[in-house]
């Protein structure tokens, strides 16, 4: 499960009952699959519980979009 905080400017990855934030000035790049299901992958400045790169799929096909471009935006 994967949320985007626009107050506090971080991304909030959930996996196993355990939830990491994620900067979202530490993401340097956005890469995009068209695979079922989609997926997003963020390669971070550092290494954070998960690693330096972090893969998740979006809870809905049209949240997708909204997050790949809202993501770019901000780490750039």
């Amino acid at each position: 499960m994967t949320r985007i905080s626009r107050k506090y400017l971080f991304l909030a990855v959930k996996k196993g009952g355990v939830e990491e934030r994620i900067a979202l000035s530490s993401i340097t790049n956005v890469r995009f699959e068209i695979v079922k299901p989609p997926r997003i992958t963020l390669h971070l400045v550092e290494s954070g519980q998960r690693g330096r790169q972090i893969a998740f799929s979006p809870a809905s096909a049209f949240a997708t979009w909204q997050t790949v471009d809202d993501l770019i935006l901000r780490a750039n």
